[in-house]
């Protein structure tokens, strides 16, 4: 997996989005074509896919427009028997130390968007979420 910084561009295993990726093409890609719904409101689509062994991401659409992706990284060990805070902390401290790895000091801010990695205590979950900036 990559991230290019200078147009927002992320590069799977199974292929690639970028701010101009539309709803139709995702789906007919390699990456999209096993996507599954997650949620459907309105204009608003998320679908779940496994972009790669060991991740695990999310794409929401407004109408043909991506907007947003996150993704999160599995751990060996991971199951819905071990899963616990200190687990999504773990894998947040994975998102965090890949990120550094990837494009330096954060804050990961950019002419076409913005890349957090958050912990979301709510939900207990951890993501590296891109925002592409309309």
């Amino acid at each position: 997996m990559k991230i290019h910084a200078a147009d927002g561009r992320i590069e799977f295993a199974h292929g690639s989005v970028s701010s101009e990726t539309d709803k139709a093409s995702f789906l007919a890609s390699p990456l999209g074509h096993t996507a599954e719904v997650v949620v459907e409101n309105g204009p608003y689509v998320t679908y779940r896919v496994s972009p790669e062994p060991g991740i695990g991401a999310t794409f929401l659409f407004k109408g043909e427009r991506l907007e947003n992706l996150a993704w999160a990284f599995r751990l060996p060990d991971e199951s819905d028997s071990n899963w616990s805070e200190e687990t999504e902390m773990r894998v947040k401290g994975l998102h965090d130390a890949w990120l550094l790895e990837s494009l330096g000091q954060p804050p990961y801010r950019y002419s076409w968007g913005k890349i957090v990695s958050e912990y979301d205590a709510k939900a207990v979950s951890s993501a590296i979420i891109v925002v592409y900036d309309r």
